[in-house]
């Protein structure tokens, strides 16, 4: 050894002299915390530190979550649709009735005018008979 102070260090600890360096212990950490709690700052802080790489969550499920919210305003559009429609399809059976009943109660204050009008001839055609007859008896 090139000196005393080195030789007391390797009879200290000749491992790191004996092995070559070993690889570092692969890790993974999870940071989890509250919003704007400095999370992210850690995480880039600590990858700098150890020379590590930084997953992103937010940025590695972006598409997913794109993905997901397009299908949800999807199917939520569909659901108002069906649900419009059938409102729609409820009001236009609703007016048909309306309808109908108008026609019905239309019709039927029509027949009962001609039946009064029928009756009214009928009444003045007696009233004209016995009009004629009484003036023939006279």
């Amino acid at each position: 050894m090139s000196s005393e102070y080195n030789l007391s260090k390797f009879l200290e600890n000749p491992r790191p002299y004996l092995l070559p360096p070993q690889p570092r212990i692969p890790a993974k950490l999870c940071v989890i915390g509250p919003p704007s709690s400095g999370k992210s700052s850690l995480c880039s802080f600590l990858c700098e530190e150890y020379g590590a790489t930084l997953l992103d969550m937010d940025i590695l499920s972006a598409d997913v979550k794109a993905t997901e919210k397009q299908k949800h305003v999807d199917q939520v559009r569909d659901d108002a649709k069906v649900t419009f429609l059938n409102q729609i399809k409820e009001q236009i059976q609703t007016a048909a009735q309306m309808v109908m009943e108008s026609r019905a109660k239309r019709a039927m204050l029509e027949a009962e005018r001609k039946e009064r009008e029928a009756w009214n001839e009928e009444e003045g055609q007696e009233e004209k008979e016995d009009g004629e007859g009484m003036l023939l008896s006279e």
